[in-house]
């Protein structure tokens, strides 16, 4: 066969077409220290991102796709596997207003700013009050953020910070605990560690299994850090076959490596 017949015979293969996306959703609004802050997102990704929205406390707009095409130039596409500013960016100021000028909406109401976490620095040291990770009763439905309210020797009341009408009671060595500056590394460095768990956020190393947030409100899973990039994190899901994904290291919680049955 010919090289001109090869050719011919190449073009009139059907092309495979992506059809174009109908809707677009912007969600909008400010962040905690009152920075607008705004993304699109595709239809494939509308769900999460309502319950994105609704975990960060900003405003959803619907329209058509083609219409708002001059309106969102840019605005970037929103990123749902990330956490915090990741998933729906800062904008400027500027950028912000004529978003909204164009889409003809009110600006939202800023955010009032709750008072930080209080997270205990080692288990031993869980206090009342303090919020950490506990795991629900079922383990496919991932851990979530708890706040102590009684301690009993070494077993914990906690009530759900999401449901508040639920509460459990956990030994101090079952939860997870939340980022903490003050690493608790000194506490542990005589101690013998599990394989495969962290000691704290500075000896994070590939193969260790942390706790991270599927998205904003989704609870967080058991996922394996794949690789360490400075501050950020490439991780996969130990029990369900997806995307590897990235955190930062502030955004994921720790097991506790001394755990006692």
């Amino acid at each position: 066969m010919s090289k001109a017949k090869v050719k011919r015979t190449a073009s009139t293969k059907k092309r495979t077409v992506t059809p174009r996306p109908t809707r677009v959703m912007v969600l909008y609004g400010f962040d905690e220290q009152n920075r607008p802050r705004a993304a699109l997102f595709g239809e494939a990704n509308f769900e999460l991102a309502r319950k994105a929205a609704k975990a960060l406390g900003l405003q959803v707009h619907v329209d058509d796709a083609k219409k708002l095409k001059p309106t969102l130039d840019g605005i970037k596409p929103g990123r749902i596997y990330q956490s915090g500013t990741g998933v729906v960016p800062n904008v400027s100021p500027s950028r912000f207003e004529k978003l909204l000028a164009d889409l003809e909406l009110n600006e939202p109401a800023k955010p009032v700013k709750l008072p930080d976490l209080k997270v205990p620095t080692s288990w031993d040291a869980t206090a009342i009050g303090d919020t950490v990770l506990a795991q629900a009763d079922s383990a496919k439905d991932g851990w979530w953020r708890a706040t102590v309210e009684d301690v009993t020797a070494d077993m914990l009341l906690l009530r759900s910070r999401d449901f508040p009408e639920i509460t459990v009671r956990r030994h101090r060595n079952a939860v997870a605990l939340l980022h903490v500056i003050e690493y608790i590394a000194p506490v542990l460095q005589s101690e013998a560690i599990a394989p495969g768990l962290p000691r704290d956020w500075s000896s994070l190393q590939p193969q260790h299994l942390v706790l991270a947030e599927e998205g904003p409100g989704e609870g967080h899973y058991e996922a394996i850090i794949e690789a360490v990039a400075g501050q950020e994190l490439t991780l996969r899901w130990r029990d369900y076959k997806q995307p590897s994904f990235k955190r930062r290291k502030e955004a994921i919680a720790l097991l506790n490596p001394l755990a006692r049955k």
